[in-house]
């Protein structure tokens, strides 16, 4: 047991070096330089060369991954260069909107996914069965934005239910409120993801429903 342990975490050690590895590069092979953020589209020679040296820029790329990797490790992800804002604060004050969003999001896809699914393979001979099988499928074809205009479109300009943007400045002072605001892009995500997730479900299920153990309990 401790020698999977330790080499599943050996393994996610790895994977984290590896991911980091990739990020820094491909972020390496974008056009620009970060530097230019600080700059005025005017900005003299000397004023190029400080921004470099104030973000890093100007360092041997093995110097910058060094010092970027333990910036992360230390969770020091370091200033924004559009707020000047560290942005370890600025993430977390997102999070206080993005965190419930996505946990309610797959809290209603999963359920989405099991009604949808189960039904789906338990009446695969009825018409509703194979509509519901039919629905996963263009879910899954379906862009995310696009079902996302269509809600809009219907319970927010049309039938005016719902708000179509914006969150509560007070944040979840007025709970109530905050999730009214949460309701389209929580739906949006439902929808999409339970699409998904609803083909595994049926496919699980018909495999049970088709297992040996099965019928012969039927038997």
């Amino acid at each position: 047991m401790l020698r999977y342990l330790a080499r599943r975490l050996g393994f996610l050690v790895v994977s984290f070096a590896v991911a980091m590895i990739v990020i820094f590069v491909l972020l390496r092979l974008l056009p620009g330089d970060p530097a230019n953020a600080l700059l005025s589209v005017n900005a003299t020679p000397e004023q190029i060369a400080a921004a470099q040296e104030q973000v890093g820029s100007n360092l041997p790329l093995v110097s910058q991954f060094t010092l970027w990797a333990g910036q992360i490790i230390r969770f020091d992800f370091g200033t924004s260069l559009i707020s000047q804002l560290p942005v370890g604060p600025e993430i977390a004050s997102r999070l206080v909107v993005t965190l419930p969003l996505t946990v309610l999001a797959f809290l209603l896809a999963t359920v989405l996914a099991l009604v949808i699914g189960i039904t789906a393979a338990v009446k695969a001979d009825r018409w509703y069965g194979t509509l519901l099988s039919g629905f996963a499928q263009l879910g899954i074809a379906v862009p995310t934005f696009w079902v996302g205009i269509l809600l809009v479109w219907c319970f927010a300009l049309g039938l005016g239910w719902l708000p179509s943007g914006g969150f509560p400045r007070g944040d979840w002072q007025h709970p109530g409120e905050a999730l009214t605001s949460l309701a389209l892009p929580i739906l949006t995500i439902a929808i999409v993801m339970s699409a998904s997730l609803a083909r595994y479900v049926r496919t699980a299920t018909l495999d049970v429903l088709g297992s040996d153990y099965l019928r012969t309990a039927r038997a």
